[in-house]
C-alpha cells in the first residue's frame, strides 16, 4: 500500500514534458548540388519546423539545407519566423 502510494505521489507531481520547442534557432543554410556533397552558403534559416528556407525567403525559390555531421547538406531547415 505505501509503495503504491509512493508511485502516485511521483506520478501526480511530474511536470509534462515539451514536445516541441518555441526557441528559434538560428543556423546557416545551404544551397548544395544535386547529391548535397557541395554547399554555398546562401543565408540564414531556422531549425524549428514551418516553411522550408529558400533563397531570399521566395516561396518556390532555390531550397536550403542544413549540414549533416559528415558536412553534407542534407537537412531540411527552415524560413525563420
Amino acid at each position: 500500500m505505501v509503495f503504491s502510494i509512493a508511485i502516485a505521489t511521483a506520478y501526480a507531481t511530474q511536470k509534462p514534458i515539451k514536445l516541441q520547442s518555441t526557441t528559434t534557432s538560428t543556423v546557416v543554410g545551404y544551397i548544395r548540388n544535386h547529391n548535397g556533397t557541395v554547399c554555398q552558403q546562401g543565408g540564414l534559416c531556422s531549425d524549428v519546423v514551418g516553411p522550408l528556407c529558400t533563397v531570399g525567403n521566395v516561396p518556390g525559390g532555390t531550397q536550403l539545407w542544413g549540414k549533416s555531421a559528415f558536412g553534407t547538406c542534407i537537412i531540411e531547415v527552415y524560413r525563420l519566423p
